[in-house]
């Protein structure tokens, strides 16, 4: 890098989602674009930012003024690009273009890029087998009531796929709201996202809600099948001339965008329910563009994979960069970390790194294959002394279960307790699993670690620390007083 350009710093953090994260990859290309001689700096996304060609270092802790210019979409900006939402949509803005110009960067009129390295392909060890049949990715699961079309709707055309077409198919996702649906290779909670990135490269093509995994696709030039809900139209977020959306005909269509949701849908539970939207959608629909779309791929095949092969060159070689850390990058986003009881608002960004850093932690890795004993005198006694409002929130694991089941126990905790009358606690629940490394930097986050003995216990502690660790109830209630 030339030491006559300028430092500018790409500041991620500030409670947006995947699909946010992935459409702010575009502002390396618009500030390359706009200062080519500039040292581009990532804070705050390294799983999504790693490999992007342009992004000189990652940093978590040089203060802003060392920097001379800051480009961060949060605060003010934020609160404008939500209300700039419904008139980016009368102007036919693109989503992507419309992150720009809230951070004063030109428009680009072309989606974001992901950069997947030629290690992190092998090492997953799902290469094609040479067979000359296509392979897809897919994906039930939703965070958003208005975007889930339906675990037995999914099951069904991935099945038609598989019987029909020939396809190999391998299930993604978290299993937050749906998932192993029994065809293919299930990989659901099992992959972190930089896993979830490589697998998504290796596909032809992507099946899935809108959502964080949709966009991951479209950005690493895998083309899409989705059923859309009540967000933008999908010209808003169009990737490439391959991917087909089918968008439901209603009047109250992208009320995310236009504030006119219907109280109906207002009221779904979000960890159960579907709206309207989705649910027009009917399966003979989607099988009718499924044959389309696969027709597509086969069509264009060796194409797509020479522009993916040419992107896997692009992407920027680990070695010229700050060292990439698995652990010192356990994010919300990384292993896909679900969020039960509380307003995220309120104890910090759902993928973020400030307030989720002041937060105070407690962290425990309870053998959820028997959630009893010490895990159960932890809920207890958790349940019991803390409520939405207070900064005090619980971190676990749910490895090996699946978000659907997490939520199952979790629930019928909190009704035991009656919990929902008093409103739920915080609780940060991270699905797959975790090193030793990654449950250590877990423990160094937090104002105490409650050991719970099972296969999941850290038996290791950071000593030097100043706060205290290995805290049992009692202790727990005495020191947060």
């Amino acid at each position: 890098m030339s030491g006559s350009g300028r430092r500018i710093l790409v500041d991620h953090r500030g409670g947006k989602g995947v699909g946010d994260l992935i459409c702010e990859m575009n502002f390396y290309r618009a500030l390359h674009q706009q200062e080519p001689e500039a040292e581009l700096v990532s804070r705050g996304s390294r799983s999504l930012a790693w490999g992007q060609p342009l992004v000189s270092a990652f940093d978590e802790t040089t203060p802003e003024e060392a920097f001379d210019r800051v480009v961060c979409l949060d605060g003010d900006r934020l609160a404008a690009f939500t209300r700039g939402k419904a008139e980016a949509l009368r102007e036919g803005r693109s989503v992507f273009d419309h992150f720009l110009h809230h951070v004063d960067l030109p428009r680009l009129g072309r989606p974001p890029d992901l950069f997947v390295l030629p290690v992190e392909i092998e090492e997953l060890g799902l290469e094609d087998d040479g067979d000359g049949g296509l392979i897809i990715a897919y994906s039930a699961d939703s965070k958003d009531p208005d975007r889930r079309w339906g675990e037995e709707r999914f099951a069904e055309l991935a099945r038609y796929l598989e019987e029909r077409h020939g396809v190999s198919l391998i299930e993604l996702g978290s299993g937050m709201t749906g998932g192993h649906l029994g065809v293919g290779y299930d990989a659901v909670g099992a992959f972190t996202l930089r896993q979830s990135m490589a697998a998504l490269w290796l596909a032809d093509g992507f099946l899935g809600n809108h959502g964080g995994l949709t966009h991951m696709a479209g950005a690493l030039g895998t083309p899409i099948l989705s059923p859309w809900g009540s967000s933008t139209p999908y010209a808003a977020y169009t990737y490439d001339d391959l991917s087909i959306a089918i968008e439901p005909d209603l009047s109250c269509r992208h009320c995310i965008w236009t504030h006119a949701a219907r109280p109906e849908c207002v009221a779904v539970d979000p960890m159960r329910g579907r709206t309207p939207c989705t649910q027009l959608i009917s399966v003979e629909e989607m099988l009718a563009a499924a044959d389309d779309f696969v027709e597509r791929l086969c069509d264009r095949r060796a194409e797509l994979r020479d522009r993916k092969r040419e992107r896997l060159r692009e992407a920027r070689e680990p070695s010229s960069l700050v060292q990439f850390d698995p652990a010192a990058a356990v994010t919300p986003v990384t292993h896909q970390r679900i969020y039960l009881g509380g307003r995220n608002a309120s104890w910090g960004p759902e993928h973020g790194q400030d307030n989720f850093v002041r937060l105070q932690q407690i962290v425990s890795f309870p053998n959820w294959a028997d959630p009893g004993g010490g895990w159960r005198e932890l809920l207890s006694w958790y349940v019991g002394h803390v409520d939405p409002e207070s900064p005090v929130a619980l971190t676990v694991t749910a490895y090996p279960l699946t978000g659907t089941e997490i939520r199952v126990l979790l629930e019928e905790h909190f009704t035991w307790h009656g919990v929902p009358e008093r409103g739920m606690p915080k609780i940060m629940v991270i699905l797959g699993g975790l090193g030793e490394s990654e449950r250590q930097w877990l423990i160094n986050r937090g104002v105490a670690y409650f050991p719970v003995p099972g296969p999941y216990h850290s038996p290791t502690f950071a000593l030097e620390s100043e706060v205290p660790f290995a805290l049992s109830t009692s202790e727990l209630e005495l020191y947060l007083a």
